[in-house]
């Protein structure tokens, strides 16, 4: 994730450092950790995290794409959640 990504007010490093702390609550199922990390937290780094989270998900769903044999990962995870949001638009 670059500096733009996070609008240059919020490290990398803090970044990634909330987004390991986050997952490692959930992944434990520690509601309260989950609480406590979000409920300080100021716009820019909540940006950064939601950019941080839909990077790690588009990358996770390309990789899984990649590993079910797509010759385009990339573009089949696009067209996949293009089709997804049209879906989700039409209820």
């Amino acid at each position: 994730m670059s500096a733009t990504a996070t609008g240059g007010a919020v490290s990398e490093r803090e970044v990634r450092r909330l987004l390991l702390a986050l997952g490692l609550a959930t992944a434990r199922q520690d509601e309260q950790s989950l609480l406590e990390l979000l409920a300080d937290l100021d716009p820019d780094t909540a940006g950064a995290l939601v950019v941080g989270l839909l990077t790690s998900w588009v990358g996770s769903v390309e990789t899984s794409l990649r590993l079910q044999g797509s010759v385009s990962p990339l573009a089949d995870a696009i067209t996949m959640l293009k089709a997804e949001a049209l879906e989700v638009a039409g209820e």
